[in-house]
């Protein structure tokens, strides 16, 4: 692990991101010079200098930043198919706003600790990724992605509810 890994995966997805809406893989390196020239002329050269090495380094890996971009990044699932059901009911259910539908199906799905545990890993997980992946390739609006991920925190809390009231109290806060 080196200090531009996490910037490399980053900026890896904000190519990805911005080219399913339409940009240019050239868009990127016009950008980082437009900005390496900003802040040459705004900064000194002492504030300047760790900010332009940034830019360098996203200017000598863009050949590598794209094609890690047409890379899947997704996370690998180990997805049971004894869930699938379930999963593609509160797929269709989430991005069609159906609260009340995955709340159903979370409660026939869930019936024990084990089962709310396999729910949370075979369906909500790969749900969320899925609705994520479809956003990030702009087949559906944020707004869509929002809705899922609203509904699905709702869902969520309602299902939990019950176990949440058998609890014991944390004590208090002083």
């Amino acid at each position: 692990f080196n200090e531009f890994d996490l910037l490399d995966r980053i900026m890896a997805w904000s190519y990805r991101y911005l080219h399913f809406r339409g940009f240019s893989y050239e868009y990127f390196p016009v950008a980082v010079r437009t900005w390496m020239d900003v802040v040459h002329a705004h900064l000194q050269a002492s504030s300047a200098g760790p900010i332009v090495r940034v830019y360098r380094h996203v200017l000598e890996r863009h050949e590598e930043l794209m094609a890690r971009s047409e890379r899947p990044c997704g996370v690998e699932l180990l997805l049971e198919p004894a869930w699938s059901g379930v999963r593609d009911s509160f797929v269709s259910a989430v991005l069609a706003g159906d609260h009340r539908e995955c709340l159903s199906l979370a409660k026939g799905a869930v019936v024990n600790g084990d089962s709310l545990d396999g729910f949370l890993d075979q369906v909500i997980e790969p749900a969320l990724y899925h609705v994520g992946e479809l956003w990030e390739r702009n087949e559906i609006l944020v707004a869509e992605e929002h809705l899922a991920s609203g509904i699905t925190l709702r869902m969520l809390a309602s299902l939990l509810e019950p176990v949440a009231a058998d609890l014991p109290p944390l004590g208090k806060v002083v």
